[in-house]
């Protein structure tokens, strides 16, 4: 499948063949990825309950059922806060992509295997309240509790921003930082305008998820990754790198 990216029109690019982590692409996006928002002029079809309103943009080709949001819905779940309002995105900065990995079990749980590691995609937003403190604009799917499948499974939320701790990113040697029990790594040594944020949140909104064994948050990010290479997003080669780096990180010593 070819895609063009509103980043770049004149370009072409495709869906990598493979990643270090399968991403199910067949499978998980959206049925016509060229109807993108960013390339769409009409408004998406599906919008959330108002329960969750109000969001600042829109929102998902997919319908509720493809994000996880109707099974969460039955079981009483709802989305986390989002703070984007209080901590907005700076059009004008250029910001670095990290790769954003879960060192431990979000509800106190077990430490999970590598495999079981909360991914997201995220970047620094800033924090006026604290200063040199910072706070993440982030995209992942969301377990819908602890224990494993078939009690389990990913709900994709959307995109927001996580103001309830704050992170403290601190420089290091190499590419790898660990702040508390969060890894960062960056998706490549270019830092992303806002454009192409933005344009990383319409793909994120649009990459459904799975009910299935052996499907979780790592899936889905690369995923979103593997599209926004097809977009014209990001380079094939430094979401190849960061993806090997997550993939190896513990048995390379960095956690």
């Amino acid at each position: 499948m070819t895609l063009h990216s509103s980043t770049d029109a004149s370009a072409e690019h495709k869906l990598p063949r493979s990643l270090p982590v399968s991403y199910f692409a067949a499978e998980t996006c959206v049925d016509a990825i060229t109807t993108l928002p960013s390339l769409c002029p009409q408004q998406p079809k599906w919008r959330f309950p108002g329960a969750v309103a109000p969001l600042e943009r829109y929102l998902s080709h997919l319908p509720p059922d493809r994000l996880g949001l109707e099974r969460a819905s039955q079981d009483g779940l709802h989305r986390m806060p989002d703070h984007a309002s209080t901590h907005p995105d700076d059009p004008d900065v250029e910001r670095t992509l990290y790769l954003a990995i879960e060192l431990e079990d979000l509800y106190g749980g077990p430490h999970p295997t590598e495999r079981e590691r909360q991914w997201g995609l995220a970047w620094v937003v800033p924090d006026k309240r604290v200063s040199r403190s910072v706070c993440m604009r982030v995209l992942t799917v969301e377990p819908s509790g602890p224990g494993p499948r078939p009690d389990n499974y990913c709900i994709n939320y959307g995109p927001h921003t996580r103001a309830d701790f704050v992170v403290t990113i601190v420089s290091g040697t190499g590419t790898f930082v660990r702040v508390n029990n969060v890894g960062f790594i960056p998706v490549s040594t270019k830092k992303v305008n806002f454009a192409r944020r933005q344009e990383l949140e319409d793909i994120a909104w649009n990459v459904g998820v799975l009910d299935r064994d052996g499907f979780n948050s790592q899936n889905w990010v690369a995923c979103v990754m593997a599209v926004a290479v097809a977009r014209g997003v990001l380079e094939e080669a430094d979401v190849w790198t960061s993806l090997s780096e997550a993939v190896k990180a513990k048995s390379s010593g960095k956690i």
